[in-house]
């Protein structure tokens, strides 16, 4: 379930990250289909951390957006703590265990200033 943007609609507050970066970088070229058990463990272990956090997230119905480091990159913290993308406010970011990417943005300096971390799943 992915939250929908609006005041008629799902006012999400939690952002998943999607490690999209990560998971260029781990990309192992095949002849066959693209199946997850031919790619490297660093790659198994970010796909299934993030569909465990997404999956947590359905289950306790929790609207979330997803998000990746470009759109991290453009975000700005308030001064209460609150991560702000666009006009969107929100208190919670999930990043899979081992997602390394996110350090590129210069996230990590924004996350300690709201009290934000890698979380381990």
């Amino acid at each position: 379930m992915a939250g929908r943007l609006g005041r008629d609609g799902l006012d999400p507050h939690v952002l998943l990250y999607y490690p999209i970066y990560d998971l260029w970088s781990e990309y192992v070229p095949v002849a066959e289909p693209l199946q997850l058990a031919s790619q490297s463990p660093r790659a198994q272990q970010l796909v299934a951390s993030f569909l465990r956090l997404g999956q947590m997230l359905q289950r306790r119905q929790i609207p979330l957006t997803l998000t990746d480091h470009r759109y991290l990159a453009q975000a700005t913290v308030e001064a209460d703590g609150t991560l702000v993308i666009g006009r969107q406010p929100y208190s919670a970011l999930l990043v899979p265990h081992d997602a390394q990417a996110i350090s590129a943005t210069g996230w990590p300096r924004a996350a300690r200033r709201c009290g934000l971390s890698h979380g381990q799943t």
